[in-house]
């Protein structure tokens, strides 16, 4: 009887309902400039996908590295209409300078080397799908183009 009453009060110690903050988009406003970017130069035949979770794309021979991979997520994945993954995008701004930031870098490069193609972008002001277009175009062979600017609103 002990052993139900202590479970008890453990779930008496655990809301069942926690304050949440809502966030309006799944991107920043920098990333979203991005993805416009991307989307004006990708084919129709492709798709993004937002804040992908790792463990989505890989997944560790050994169980208990799970928590390390499931904890990451990846700015864009493109896919083909099916689904089937054809490149990882990652922005990198200046919080990637940091220590700590680079170890995670390191760690999802490590985990998507020879499964996905990885392709780093600096983080700009501004997004010129031109340019995102011959990275994608050299990286992947995509047919890509386009012809937009976006610029930084301030």
């Amino acid at each position: 009887m002990s052993s139900s009453k202590n479970s008890k009060s453990k779930q008496k110690e655990l809301s069942p309902t926690v304050p949440h903050k809502k966030f309006e988009y799944l991107t920043t406003a920098n990333e979203r400039k991005f993805h416009t970017a991307l989307r004006c130069c990708l084919p129709s035949h492709y798709s993004i996908h937002c804040q992908t979770s790792l463990m989505a794309l890989v997944q560790p021979v050994e169980r208990k590295n799970n928590s390390r991979t499931w904890a990451k997520r990846m700015d864009f994945v493109i896919t083909d209409n099916d689904t089937k993954v054809i490149a990882v995008i990652e922005l990198d701004d200046r919080s990637h300078n940091q220590e700590n930031r680079q170890k995670r870098d390191e760690y999802v490069n490590g985990a998507l080397c020879g499964h996905h193609k990885l392709i780093r972008f600096q983080t700009k002001r501004d997004y010129n799908s031109r340019e995102i277009a011959a990275v994608l175009n050299q990286e992947l062979n995509l047919v890509a183009n386009a012809d937009v600017v976006l610029t930084h609103s301030a």
